[in-house]
């Protein structure tokens, strides 16, 4: 079962995904690396992950994750420290 985090943050990565791989369905454990994803769009979903969700993400946190799962994780530890 998926949270509401990590719907949000697949649903974001599939419109990136789908305009230059449409047969690629990402999955929270795919690396990063293989989602078609190069380090601009990463950096732009990172973006609107922040502006979306009013926070600041841990470049250190972000330079680490190798899947969508550690994406999740970040986001998540951030909006629980916002709090």
């Amino acid at each position: 079962m998926t949270t509401i985090i990590e719907q949000f943050i697949l649903e974001k990565v599939s419109k990136i995904i789908q305009v230059h791989e449409p047969n690629v369905c990402p999955v929270l454990e795919t690396p990063i690396s293989e989602l078609a994803i190069d380090s601009l769009r990463l950096l732009e979903l990172v973006y609107e992950l922040e502006e979306e969700l009013d926070i600041v993400l841990d470049d250190y946190a972000l330079v680490a994750m190798e899947t969508l799962s550690d994406l999740t994780e970040v986001v998540q530890e951030t909006l629980k420290s916002a709090a």
